[in-house]
Formats: structure tokens, C-alpha cells, sequence
């Protein structure tokens, strides 16, 4: 048997699956565009009707979502196009509130707690669960007024994890949000083996002026520095040619804030390039993993943070285009 592509009703119990389906979706971590980005296509055959907020998923994958519309096409004769937001699209759409009185959420307990307190807190309980986790105990103040999908690929990446996406049906269906350690790929990014192509970047920004609260003279202003290894701290090591400096403007924020927020804005810099790599079907890749590819004919490589997904199906073929930076 091929994959299938079950469906469900509003109330996400299941009414039906089949192999005949086209699959066209998108996961990413980094959009451009938040409003047109974590979505998919599913085409399926005439027969089959979907109302608003149903879902439909992959058997076995993590790859699915909730529809938001349908459209059709009289060049394609016997289908129809059903359009929605995918799991972390649904996830992007939420932003994690802080408690009154606080300028931004903690997450504190064990890893499933933790999953299981920010999918309440978004309002996302009736589709989203707690998975298998590690027996970790974890404390993590969030940034202020993440969205959903950033709060929860922050909080497992400080205890070095990432969310696994499971799609059960136990009286209908659940979600369930798990977490596994990071994962190097190394072996399948080789550049003699698979389609690949890669950025390797000599000199990212390494100088961070943070511009917080108040005006004029008054002006709360911080200054962040990258060393050659990317670590950030106050300490200028880099200078000359190969110093580069991002303005960060974070008005509302003091002092304590802002030394927060302008450390992790200059971490995110610290990537050596991007990799855009197409794997076969099987490829155990996740979105928050990292990835190793070596190009032979240059001889140099690069290792990124797994950032995006763009998941064809058609025949019942599974192709998977990773980018990472």
C-alpha cells in the first residue's frame, strides 16, 4: 500500500483516506512573509469534500494541516484543490501573551509539561498534545510576544531539542508535539551523491549596537561582539575589514531586556552559510536539525540549522527540498 492522505471533519474525527492525492506544502521556520508561508495544496479526487477547519495528513508523516479554502481548475479535470496552514502553520498564527504585569512568558518544568502549557496557553489544545519528551526539566523566559511555532522551536532548542509532529487518531485526531535531541546530517549531504547547492559566508555581523529605551543622550545604547568561533559576549576581538555591524532597535526595552534580546539577535548571525539540498523519500531530516554538506570539487563545507521544507507527493513519489542556514 502507498501513502494515504487522510481527512477529517471540523470536529477532526475521521471520514475517509486514499491514495489518489497530490500533496504540495511548505514548512518554514524563517518566512519571508508569515501570511504566505506554513501552507499547502492537497489535491484529491472529485468526490471528496472538505469543510473550513477540517484536516487532512499524511498516514506516517509529519506533514499536514487544517483547510482554509479549496479552488479548482477546469485544465485538471477529476480533482480538486483544498488550501490551508500547515501544523506550524496553525502554530504561527498564535502569539504567546505574557501574565499580566510580566513583559514576557516562562516556560519551567519537565519538557512534556512545558509543550503542554504552551499549546494551552495558545488555545490550540483541541488539535495539539503533549508527545514522547525527554525526562528534562527545563526554565526558559520566552522573547516578548513570540509567535506560537517561534516559542516553541526557542524553548526546545535551549535544551538542545526540536519538536517531532506525530498525527494519531484515538476518537479523532490529535497532534502530538514531542521532542527529540538535534540531529547532524552529514552522510546524505554530500555533493557527489545528491543535488545540492550551498553558501558558505567568510564574514557574517559580528558587531551588535543594541538601541533600547529612552531619547536623545538618554538613550539606553549596548554594544555586542562575535569572535572567529561565533561566540557573543562585550568583548571586541574582530576588527578592521572584517568587521560588520547590525543596528538593533528595541525602543521599549531597559537595560536587562536589551543585553537579552541583543545577545540572541547576534547569535542568530552566526551560521557559517545556507544549504539547499533535495533528499528521496525516507530522509529522517527535521525542521531544527542541523546539516553538514561538503561540496568534493571545492573542497570546503558548511553546517547549517535545518530552516525549511517544500514536500511534493505525486504518484505516490515523496520528494523533500531542505534549505538550511
Amino acid at each position: 500500500m502507498g501513502a494515504l492522505m487522510v481527512w477529517t471533519d471540523p470536529s477532526l474525527k475521521e471520514l475517509g483516506a486514499t491514495e489518489n492525492f497530490g500533496l504540495d506544502l511548505e514548512a518554514d521556520l524563517v518566512p519571508d512573509d508569515q501570511d504566505k508561508s506554513n501552507d499547502f495544496v492537497a489535491t484529491l479526487p472529485m468526490d471528496v469534500r472538505l469543510a473550513a477547519n477540517s484536516a487532512v495528513f499524511m498516514d506516517g508523516t509529519q506533514w499536514g494541516g487544517l483547510v482554509q479554502g479549496r479552488a479548482s481548475d477546469t485544465d485538471v479535470p477529476g480533482v480538486l484543490e483544498w488550501r490551508g496552514r500547515t501544523w506550524l502553520g496553525v502554530l504561527a498564527d498564535r502569539v504567546l501573551l505574557p501574565n499580566s504585569g510580566q513583559a514576557a512568558y516562562t516556560s519551567s518544568g519537565t519538557v512534556a509539561e512545558c509543550i503542554a502549557d504552551l499549546v494551552s496557553r495558545l488555545g490550540l489544545s483541541t488539535l495539539f498534545a503533549a508527545g514522547e519528551c525527554p525526562t528534562l526539566v527545563i526554565s526558559y523566559t520566552h522573547k516578548r510576544y513570540p509567535t506560537g511555532m517561534d516559542a516553541l522551536y526557542d524553548m526546545l532548542a535551549s535544551a538542545d531539542l526540536k519538536p517531532v509532529f506525530e498525527a494519531v487518531q484515538d476518537g479523532g485526531l490529535k497532534v502530538l508535539v514531542g521532542a527529540e535531541e538535534i540531529a547532524t546530517a552529514t552522510e546524505a549531504v554530500d555533493g557527489e551523491h545528491v543535488s545540492m547547492s550551498m553558501q558558505r559566508e567568510f564574514t557574517p555581523y559580528n558587531h551588535l549596537v543594541g538601541l533600547g529605551e529612552g531619547e536623545g543622550t538618554a538613550r539606553i545604547v549596548q554594544h555586542w561582539y562575535a569572535d572567529a568561533d561565533g561566540n557573543v559576549s562585550q568583548v571586541k576581538t574582530i576588527t578592521g575589514l572584517a568587521e560588520r555591524t547590525y543596528r538593533y532597535d528595541y525602543p521599549n526595552a531597559d537595560a536587562e531586556e536589551l543585553a537579552e534580546y541583543s545577545a540572541r539577535k547576534l547569535e542568530e548571525f552566526q551560521g557559517q552559510g545556507s544549504v539547499d539540498v533535495t533528499l528521496p523519500d525516507g530522509s529522517k531530516l527535521r525542521l531544527g536539525d542541523m546539516v553538514r554538506a561538503y561540496d568534493p570539487r571545492i573542497d570546503e563545507s558548511v553546517t547549517a540549522r535545518v530552516t525549511k521544507c517544500v514536500v511534493k507527493v505525486n504518484n505516490g513519489i515523496e520528494e523533500c527540498a531542505w534549505s538550511a542556514e
